[in-house]
């Protein structure tokens, strides 16, 4: 008899890592002490991006605590894909799903609410298609594996058809460049 299914060993695994990647993330660090004459330097950028210190006026440690907590979770998931969902590394695991992930955030409107129930939408039509060709339903097995992303775009198109209720909903600083201190 086995004591820990594969399922419950990832769901362990998740649990210890977001623990360890929250309480990380809620320790204060103290700001190095100033050179004697050592000229101000600039911080780096690249891309738009503001890569400086935590701490400063640019970096806050919440955005430190959602970069680590992000991380795990990333972490999380590709341990999910490759361990519980598929018990085996296959090339082309994903398969488009971080599309599909970036068409449910803008479905959302980065409302994590909405971002659940879009979710449950694209979750509850990828099973779909799993139970339909379990059921024997005589239709061709690619077209059944399209049903998520067919949704996916049927879904982009009927939210597209109002752009200013995107816009409305939308963060404020969506598409603005970052200039820390400012």
């Amino acid at each position: 008899m086995k004591l820990f299914s594969k399922r419950s060993l990832l769901a362990l695994a998740a649990v210890g890592t977001l623990s360890v990647a929250l309480v990380g993330c809620g320790k204060k660090e103290a700001p190095p002490a100033p050179a004697a004459a050592a000229p101000k330097a600039e911080p780096l950028k690249a891309a738009w991006v503001y890569v400086g210190p935590v701490g400063d006026a640019g970096w806050t440690f919440a955005h430190d605590l959602g970069r680590k907590a992000g991380g795990a979770l990333c972490g999380v998931a590709g341990a999910y894909l490759s361990v519980v969902y598929a018990p085996m590394w296959v090339e082309g695991m994903v398969a488009g799903r971080g599309w599909i992930a970036l068409a449910l955030t803008v479905f959302a409107t980065w409302r994590p609410v909405r971002l659940l129930l879009g979710a449950y939408l694209f979750g509850g039509v990828t099973m779909l298609q799993l139970q339909l060709q379990g059921m024997g339903v005589d239709v061709p097995a690619p077209i059944m594996s399209m049903l998520p992303y067919l949704a996916t775009v049927v879904v982009l198109v009927l939210i597209s058809r109002n752009p200013g209720w995107i816009r409305r909903n939308m963060p404020a600083s969506m598409g603005k460049p970052f200039h820390p201190g400012a």
